[in-house]
């Protein structure tokens, strides 16, 4: 979706004789989509593709931010769901703690088997068991932010399930400036039946649980402990 039609349906949102949509310059609503679209991304985990990592021998902690996504209109990696060499073989992914007490400690160079992430979101960091032993080439499955829209002419990564929700989160963000605090939960609450709809489109009925907000995504939102997942039921 182009940032005048985002634009157009905000403004539609915020209109109402009690609070004149001039109130809220342009500038600003073009700054409320941005953040709208950053939360959509990272709430749906919507933006999901490939990206490579070039490791150098020696070095075993990597930031996000060396990481290089593979598509149009992508921006940071904000989180890792599978990886792999470049010229194959399966790196696993451990928790930092578990990482952190046995595998850290080991300075030995060798294949890359394990990761662990430290930092979070667009500071996210991995540390590699073994330390590379040579110029390795990782091939990631990650999910992203969208790069800002600056005008028509920047593409979106958001997908089209997904574009829906952005206009009632950044209006949620106006109603907000605006004192109007009903207004704003309304918009909330639309935001959040949107991207629960989008999720629910786009995951098929076949395995639904290995994509992005599947149980996996469940069980952090309610901050439910392993335990209670279904798998560890079976």
């Amino acid at each position: 979706m182009a940032l005048t039609n985002y634009e157009t349906l905000v403004y539609a949102l915020l209109q109402a004789p009690s609070s004149p949509i001039a109130l809220i310059p342009t500038a600003t609503i073009d700054s409320y989509i941005n953040i709208a679209r950053n939360q959509v991304a990272a709430d749906g985990e919507c933006i999901r593709t490939t990206a490579t990592l070039a490791m150098t021998a020696g070095v075993r902690s990597y930031a996000f931010s060396a990481m290089t996504p593979i598509g149009t209109g992508i921006g940071s990696v904000i989180a890792i769901r599978s990886a792999q060499l470049g010229g194959g073989g399966v790196v696993y992914i451990i928790n930092w703690e578990r990482f952190a007490a046995y595998y850290q400690p080991d300075a030995s160079q060798g294949v890359v088997t394990l990761i662990a992430q430290q930092g979070q979101g667009v500071n996210g960091t991995i540390s590699t068991y073994h330390v590379p032993n040579g110029s390795i080439n990782l091939s990631l499955d990650v999910t992203c932010l969208p790069i800002a829209l600056a005008n028509d002419s920047t593409p979106e990564a958001i997908p089209e399930l997904w574009t829906d929700a952005v206009p009632f989160y950044a209006a949620w963000l106006g109603f907000q400036q605006l004192q109007r605090q009903a207004d704003a939960g309304l918009m909330m609450d639309r935001y959040k039946e949107l991207m629960k709809r989008g999720r629910e489109l786009a995951t098929p009925s076949e395995l639904p649980d290995l994509l992005p907000g599947g149980v996996g995504a469940q069980i952090a939102a309610s901050h439910s402990p392993l335990s209670q997942s279904p798998q560890a039921s079976r």
